[in-house]
């Protein structure tokens, strides 16, 4: 009895759950304005990697390297991100894993961790057969695996405080205000405690505390005039515009996100969804005579 239930446990721990795939989109207008502000950032920091990125269809705002190196935003990144400064504070954080080598880091410390993990499950399974005691299988099994998350959590925390020196100097460098990255970790702070995230439980998350993050940001920041790139405001909010547009199903609460023509450029595209066509062509038509500098505009009108 104790040996096959033994059995079951050491099945259920080696059990591999599929990893679920994003829908990943492939969208020019995007991807001109990721590159471009890639570029801008590496060329402030005088870093020439090669960056790999993938847009992911998640709603879910969230951006994150992966073990092979290659950077996932999600559509969610880019539609709540109150500002194009608050995206490239962001983007800049992941970048900065990047350029410090975090992965390749990380990669080496769980490689150790699962050597170390091996060598005390065996002994823990030769314990409990010995012994007869599933029990002492599970605690055994379960203390180990707690003190790796320890581990690793705080080895990748101290990366996280990197990185987001990397982003805060970043901005510094290109005089942009730190405030909408600030606005947009404030957001993403009540979006944490409302699904039940505590102070508590961040003491197991590989992110630093917000306040702590609030501090790192103050701490770092420069009292200086900021730059406006208006070419890259108007951009990113296009963007955000058509993700609204192509993303939800009407738009009585967009309105807490865009405004004015952006605002419109969201109502046309779901407008044509709807079938409305003629409402949708008077909204995009109005909108390619104000701004005829915008190619894209010319592409939603013609799909």
């Amino acid at each position: 009895g104790g040996l096959n239930k033994m059995k079951k446990i050491i099945f259920f721990f080696f059990l591999i759950i599929p990893k679920l795939e994003a829908a990943s989109i492939n969208d020019y207008e995007i991807e001109e304005l990721v590159n471009d502000f890639i570029e801008l950032i590496q060329t402030t920091n005088n870093t020439k990697q090669n960056i790999k990125y993938t847009i992911i269809l998640e709603e879910n705002p969230n951006a994150f390297i992966n073990e092979k190196g290659i950077l996932f935003i999600t559509t969610g990144l880019l539609k709540y991100s109150p500002s194009y400064e608050a995206f490239m504070g962001v983007l800049a954080h992941e970048m900065g894993h990047i350029e410090n080598y975090h992965i390749i880091k990380r990669i080496d410390s769980i490689k150790n961790l699962k050597s170390i993990n091996k060598i005390g499950n065996v002994s823990a399974i030769a314990s409990s057969i010995l012994t007869k005691n599933a029990n002492y299988l599970i605690q055994t099994m379960l203390a180990n695996q707690v003190n790796i998350e320890n581990y690793y959590s705080a080895f990748s925390r101290e990366q996280e405080r990197e990185a987001d020196i990397y982003a805060i100097k970043t901005l510094n460098k290109l005089r942009l205000s730190p405030e909408p990255l600030i606005k947009f970790l404030q957001i993403l702070e009540k979006k944490s405690f409302r699904q039940g995230m505590t102070e508590e439980r961040f003491k197991f998350s590989s992110h630093p505390v917000y306040s702590e993050r609030f501090d790192i940001i103050e701490n770092i920041s420069k009292e200086q005039i900021y730059t406006n790139y208006d070419d890259y405001d108007a951009r990113f909010k296009f963007i955000k515009g058509k993700l609204f547009g192509f993303t939800e199903l009407d738009n009585a609460n967009i309105h807490k996100y865009l405004n004015g023509d952006y605002y419109d450029y969201s109502t046309a595209i779901i407008l044509s969804r709807k079938g409305m066509l003629k409402e949708s062509l008077i909204l995009l038509n109005q909108l390619i005579n104000k701004h005829p500098e915008n190619i894209f505009l010319l592409e939603t009108k013609a799909d």
